[in-house]
């Protein structure tokens, strides 16, 4: 064991013993065992372990991290998101490979055909439902039914793509597929203020679609968009009277939807990752940047009932997104 890997280790013994105010945020030694309590009943956190695997790395707050295999897929994946426990992603196992350095032409051909069925799973690994209708690789959002998706992208097919390119709604069991925005293609990891993402409401009436620095609620029947805030990578509540948002200035931020008000929960700190929700909506991650007491950034937990803050010191937080997941 290296000493890169020991320190994580000693930062997070020596916060289970003292209150860690030399920290960004005084550490709640109470939240730390109220997390380890829902554990118990299967509530953590999970990330993928590389960008070439499929494979999840879950993080309990009461035991030892682990591995769960995803049965999807052969080959690789893109646009790949855990919303609401459910792992949703693009199977690219069967796209012809492009390489425009060794064949330019050919490449660019194969374009209208780059891109697969989308593929939802349960946190088992457990293959849920698998698209009928094929997509360029993009982003998702799964309906809380489970049986319908909405994507940023655009279908395969003969056709420019670009503009092609859109927000759509289709079913897993159907081909159907229909258009409610046009849009750019989406940009999952650009600077977080800008990214792009793609939210269904716990009530399966909107979207929250944040691009280009804009947050926007898009209507799932009629289409209509209308702007609610500046900023980027947003996320419904479960209780969907909010949404956690990323400021232009890479702060956090809570916004009521109905009201329009706003607050910044960790103000003068940047955060590198969307605010994730957990499934009952009692908690927030927030990935504050360098700087923090961990190198290369610092993993929280985060009470939105009275702003109480756990650390959870992850070396090397700066490369990874961590999301929820119930077990």
């Amino acid at each position: 064991m290296t000493w890169i890997s020991v320190v994580p280790l000693l930062l997070a013994a020596l916060c289970s013993i003292t209150s860690c105010t030399w920290l960004d945020h005084p550490t709640s030694n109470a939240l730390q065992r109220e997390l380890a309590e829902k554990s118990r009943k299967g509530l953590a956190l999970a990330m993928f372990f590389r960008p070439d695997e499929l494979n999840l790395t879950v993080r309990p707050f009461n035991g030892p991290i682990r591995s769960i295999h995803m049965q999807c897929c052969p080959g690789p994946t893109q646009g790949r998101w855990i919303s609401r426990s459910r792992v949703v992603l693009v199977d690219m196992s069967h796209v012809p490979t492009i390489d425009p350095l060794k064949d330019a032409v050919g490449s660019l051909a194969e374009i209208p055909f780059y891109g697969g069925q989308v593929v939802e799973m349960d946190s088992q690994g457990s293959i849920v439902n698998r698209s009928i209708v094929r997509f360029h690789p993009a982003i998702v959002s799964p309906s809380t039914d489970g049986e319908h998706f909405a994507i940023l992208g655009a279908p395969l097919g003969p056709g420019d793509w670009a503009t092609a390119t859109g927000v759509y709604v289709a079913g897993f069991h159907g081909r159907e597929i229909r258009k409610l925005i046009s849009a750019e293609p989406g940009a999952p990891f650009s600077a977080i203020e800008s990214e792009s993402s793609l939210d269904w409401s716990p009530d399966g009436n909107a979207l929250l679609f944040s691009q280009l620095g804009t947050v926007s609620l898009i209507d799932v029947q009629t289409g209509r968009s209308r702007k609610i805030v500046d900023g980027g990578a947003a996320r419904w509540a479960p209780d969907g009277v909010s949404i956690s948002y990323v400021t232009l200035k890479s702060e956090a931020a809570l916004l009521n939807v109905s009201s329009g008000e706003s607050k910044l929960i960790d103000p003068g700190k940047k955060v590198n990752a969307p605010l994730e929700w957990s499934p009952d909506g009692e908690y927030l991650i927030v990935a504050e940047e360098q700087g923090s007491h961990v190198y290369e950034g610092c993993l929280w937990v985060y009470r939105v009932s009275d702003g109480t803050w756990a650390a959870f010191p992850d070396y090397g937080v700066f490369a990874k997104r961590w999301y929820w997941i119930q077990l």
